[in-house]
């Protein structure tokens, strides 16, 4: 339980850091999105209801402490959220801008006050709640807010449990009714303590599963707020189907040149807007599908024939200690052995999949038996040049009545599945993206 509080406390940490707005500081350091985006109607419409995150490179900093004259290195890693709000940009600035009623529309706010007002800049203080089954964890921050010369509001922390916290929002005019939404952030969720310190190293995927989970809250709160609509939650399964659908990226106009421009910024992930089935009991049961996308410069045939060999996969992820694949005609199973770290602990998760073709070059997958109750993916491959190879890996999942107890003690936490599906598929482009382009490379010189 102690772990699942320090994940709480970073949550609420990051919850707070991505509300908010900062300093000329902010303004020269945080990295800005608008002028990457070629063609703003592609990319809205591939982004759709969901969200598109870029994950930036990890990058050394000199910032301010707490917004004194006090200054350290600091090794950050910012994330941008972009989504699509049916709303005027007028409207969107107006929400964002309306901090002392933060507590009425943001998830885990009780409580927000404007505390200073210059025409220069706001500082506001947030009371922010993870509510678990024994006990409620409460943290409060002030920060400071103010709009750049570029028209974006950007934050930085003045006092809180962090160290250092900064951002920006950029508000992109799409139509008198439509807006596109750019949150970017980064907080310092090591300065919180030595145990958080200690828990990020033992499960590195959290430290960008998680401010992908609160982000992804934060700009969904925004773009309810400023459509005036409320968030789905049904009460009963009755109407509701027995499985998600999942979603197909190689069916849609994908914005080539803007993905481009956006990956040189950074990693990129797509998350899907979230569904809701009945299991077997007719209860409720919520997925959130992340789709990680990532541009191989080789042809098609050579890249599919790599990513589906799995044999190497307990040498590319750590997470990995065995699998066995059996295959069959247009089919085939693979026996996953999987080892994590929570904190001091660990624990083994054993899964079977079952994968089958859709056509040439989509692998879609679902769980066969194992400790996880749900699983369903897929793996999508499009030709984008003879030498250019772009790559979707998709997937959601939950633990059910057969999961590990420490799978559902992370349930607990705010947006629990899209910080899992988006820590499964970060791990995929960060790890397996790589070594596929390793390998085609010495391929290549063996010819």
């Amino acid at each position: 339980m102690l772990q699942l509080k320090i994940i709480s406390i970073i949550c609420l940490c990051i919850l707070v850091s991505t509300l908010v707005h900062s300093d000329i500081q902010a303004d020269e350091r945080v990295p800005r999105l608008k002028d990457d985006i070629v063609n703003i109607q592609d990319l809205a419409q591939l982004i759709g209801e969901g969200q598109l995150f870029v994950i930036f490179p990890q990058k050394n900093r000199l910032l301010n402490v707490q917004g004194t004259k006090d200054k350290e290195d600091f090794d950050t890693r910012f994330v941008s959220s972009m989504a699509i709000v049916n709303a005027s940009a007028d409207s969107v600035r107006n929400v964002i801008n309306d901090y002392g009623h933060y507590s009425e529309f943001m998830p885990q706010n009780d409580h927000s006050e404007v505390i200073e007002k210059t025409k220069d800049f706001v500082v506001a203080r947030y009371s922010v709640f993870v509510q678990l089954p024994v006990f409620k964890i409460h943290a409060t921050f002030d920060l400071k807010h103010q709009l750049d010369d570029h028209g974006d509001i950007t934050w930085s922390l003045v006092s809180g449990k962090m160290k250092a916290s900064l951002g920006r929002w950029e508000i992109i005019p799409m139509s008198e009714k439509q807006t596109l939404v750019i949150n970017t952030s980064w907080s310092d969720h090591k300065s919180i303590g030595f145990f958080s310190r200690i828990l990020i190293k033992a499960q590195p995927d959290l430290a960008m599963a998680v401010p992908i989970g609160t982000t992804a809250l934060m700009l969904e709160a925004v773009k309810r707020r400023a459509e005036n609509i409320k968030l789905f939650q049904p009460q009963t399964g009755d109407d509701l189907p027995t499985s998600p659908q999942i979603p197909y990226l190689s069916t849609q106009t994908i914005p080539i040149n803007t993905l481009n421009a956006l990956l040189l910024k950074g990693k990129l992930l797509l998350v899907h807007p979230r569904q809701w089935i009945k299991t077997s009991d007719q209860t409720p049961l919520d997925f959130v599908f992340t789709s990680g996308i990532a541009i191989v410069n080789s042809p098609i045939e050579q890249v599919q024939s790599i990513s589906t060999d799995v044999s190497q996969y307990p040498d590319i992820f750590y997470q990995v200690k065995g699998v066995n694949e059996r295959k069959k005609t247009l089919e085939k199973e693979i026996d996953w052995y999987l080892k994590l770290w929570f904190s001091f602990f660990s624990f083994k998760i054993n899964l079977t999949h079952q994968y089958f073709w859709e056509n040439d070059h989509i692998l879609t997958f679902m769980r066969e038996k194992g400790d996880l109750e749900y699983v369903f993916g897929r793996r999508e491959w499009m030709a984008i040049s003879p030498q250019k190879t772009l790559l979707v890996f998709t997937t959601a999942f939950q633990g059910g009545k057969t999961a590990p107890l420490l799978i559902n003690f992370i349930n607990m936490l705010p947006n629990s599945q899209v910080i899992g599906s988006t820590s499964v598929c970060s791990v995929i482009i960060d790890k397996h993206i790589p070594w596929i382009e390793n390998k085609l490379k010495s391929l290549k010189k063996q010819r």
